[in-house]
């Protein structure tokens, strides 16, 4: 008489194993990494200040390796969220018309702080969180990627908010 255990379910367990391995892969949590950030992209974009709607138009999804970043190309993109001091580039000063009046000639202004990013990134995280804990939770029970869509935009350098994986 022998004695041994059975292992039931194996097979269904190397297939599992195998889907999370596909799921978790760079491009896949590239993937879903964009249609997570998406709510956030689109709140920066709603929360920028708004004077010809360039600097809302100017932000953008990009991929980097293992993840995305929210960027905005705007020169004055970083000046919008953090403020602080704009130096004239020319000895005669900068020049401005206030209301139909008078122009009046400054060295330097100060412009305070209008973020439209970080506040964006402090208001979806929490549903950031939840939707790449849906997303591994389906790598987990075998699930695809139904309702992930991913978002190429051009890559160029420059001041972002961004989502990784480690």
């Amino acid at each position: 008489m022998s004695s041994g255990m059975e292992l039931l379910g194996v097979d269904s367990f190397f297939v599992r194993l195998a889907n999370v391995r596909k799921m978790c892969s760079p491009p896949m949590v590239t993937e879903a990494l964009s249609a997570a950030a998406t709510p956030m992209m689109e709140m920066a974009k709603t929360l920028a200040p708004f004077a010809s709607g360039t600097l809302a138009g100017s932000i953008h999804m990009e991929p980097v390796v293992k993840g995305v970043k929210i960027v905005s190309r705007e020169v004055y993109a970083c000046q919008k969220e953090f403020g602080g001091t704009i130096n004239a580039l020319t000895a005669s000063g900068m020049s401005f018309y206030w209301h139909d009046e008078f122009f009046t000639h400054m060295m330097s202004v100060y412009q305070e702080p209008r973020p439209f990013m970080r506040p964006a990134f402090d208001e979806t995280v929490p549903e950031v969180i939840e939707s790449m804990a849906a997303y591994v939770q389906a790598a987990l029970d075998g699930g695809g990627v139904q309702g992930f869509q991913m978002s190429m935009f051009p890559s160029a350098g420059g001041p972002a908010l961004g989502l990784a994986t480690r």
